[in-house]
């Protein structure tokens, strides 16, 4: 059997398809001068594949198919794999249905964005994976026989599953220089899902439940990518890498124990670290953490489900990472729905008065299958799901309209990088 992944590559948009949670995170910011220096420099240092396809790659060449990865261009095959994303869904449906006019290949669609919009993509694939696919991969890989419909696939041992083919991309390209120094850089996985259930969490669509990997693995499969790819930098793809404390620390003693040399980041709360902890993994290689702020409103967050973390922790964490030069990615979101021109001004002064290496602002989306999307749907006005990137306003606000919404998310990063005291840490963070 031939089969295709499909990575579509649109020249117009700055996107990420494996980040939201796998619905695909833009990054539109404005129209300035500034705006569209900042999308360069983001689209020129970012290239990050999708782990799907990774693993579908690997699980169908175990059974002997014939696996190749297409960006823009329709091939005959026997079967296509698609994970649309929301902020390109138009441009993707249009490619599915070339598929289907040209070609005689069955189709196979997955993700969260499907398992949220079906009706999007019942009439032009022969079947839709609902969850995680790889247990589905793997049965048509063994079978040989392609289902039909809307399949709920099955839980895997996350130990169970081959090492992603990474070889079928041009993974020399891999990387996210702007936050860690290697190409090429390639996603691991210690661990899946999330345990807390904040509810504007798109992690929380494609599957709820939090599964780990044994340290042992993990680290196995460093060393693979390490010998078979020149890996020179970990991404780790967990939603809450130090979920399980536990697990996390034994990961980054395992790395130190085997001699392992590689910088590595990872994305967590927090509240999920401390110094021991920082100290632990800095020592194990990590040089950049990624984590969410959110909001300086402990009334917003908590209004979110989101459990707040207190300040003092807050600055605590995050000076130590910087004393230890490990980089720090902090998220905040502009338009969350008791956001008020108070709370969004409130978190601006937070962000500044944090002062990271790397600061990312986005715009409340509502992703369909989330709490957040069932509690706006009824003021959503923005039919053009393209425009559903985390920086376009698409539901009516009560305290705020959507061009103060998107003008406070594009200014945000013009007020936090263009300061002296952010220049004067950079400059520093840099000797």
């Amino acid at each position: 059997m031939k089969v295709v992944l499909l990575a579509l590559e649109n020249p117009k948009l700055v996107l990420n398809k494996d980040y939201a949670g796998g619905f695909g995170a833009g990054f539109a910011t404005g129209n300035t001068l500034l705006s569209k220096i900042f999308r360069f420099v983001r689209k020129q240092n970012e290239t990050l594949p999708l782990m799907s396809y990774g693993y579908a790659g690997a699980i169908f060449r175990e059974e002997g198919h014939n696996v190749v990865a297409k960006t823009n261009e329709i091939v005959g095959a026997d079967l296509y794999l698609i994970q649309p994303s929301m902020a390109d869904c138009s441009n993707e449906l249009e490619y599915i249905k070339r598929i289907r006019k040209e070609t005689n290949a069955k189709i196979g669609v997955m993700g969260p964005f499907v398992k949220a919009m079906l009706h999007q993509f019942e009439p032009y694939a022969d079947f839709i994976i609902i969850g995680d696919p790889e247990s589905v991969f793997i049965d048509i890989a063994k079978t040989g026989e392609i289902p039909k419909g809307s399949i709920q696939s099955k839980e895997v041992n996350l130990d169970d599953l081959p090492y992603p083919a990474w070889d079928l991309f041009d993974y020399s390209k891999f990387g996210n220089s702007l936050l860690i120094k290697g190409k090429p850089a390639f996603f691991v996985q210690g661990s899946r899902g999330c345990f807390y259930r904040c509810n504007y969490c798109p992690y929380l669509v494609i599957g709820d439940k939090h599964k780990i990997r044994k340290p042992e693995k993990v680290v196995d499969e460093i060393e693979y990518l390490i010998k078979k790819y020149n890996a020179k930098a970990i991404i780790f793809r967990d939603p809450l890498f130090t979920g399980i404390r536990k697990n996390a620390k034994a990961i980054a003693q395992e790395i130190i124990n085997r001699g392992v040399k590689i910088n590595w980041m990872c994305e967590t709360r927090l509240d999920h670290l401390d110094k021991e902890m920082i100290d632990l993994f800095h020592k194990a290689g990590m040089r950049t953490v990624k984590v969410g702020i959110e909001s300086a409103s402990e009334e917003v967050l908590r209004a979110d489900n989101r459990i707040p973390i207190t300040i003092k922790h807050q600055e605590e964490m995050i000076n130590y990472c910087d004393k230890k030069h490990i980089k720090v990615c902090a998220f905040y979101i502009v338009g969350h729905p008791d956001d008020t021109h108070k709370t969004i001004s409130d978190t601006i002064s937070y962000a500044k008065r944090l002062n990271t290496s790397i600061a990312n602002f986005t715009v409340a989306t509502p992703y369909p299958g989330t709490v957040f999307y069932e509690n706006v749907k009824d003021d959503i006005f923005e039919k053009d799901l393209n425009k559903w990137d985390a920086f376009h306003s698409v539901f009516k606000h009560k305290n705020l309209s959507k061009e103060e919404i998107e003008s406070y998310n594009d200014k945000m990063f013009i007020w936090y990088y263009l300061r002296l005291r952010y220049i004067a840490a950079y400059i520093r963070r840099l000797f």
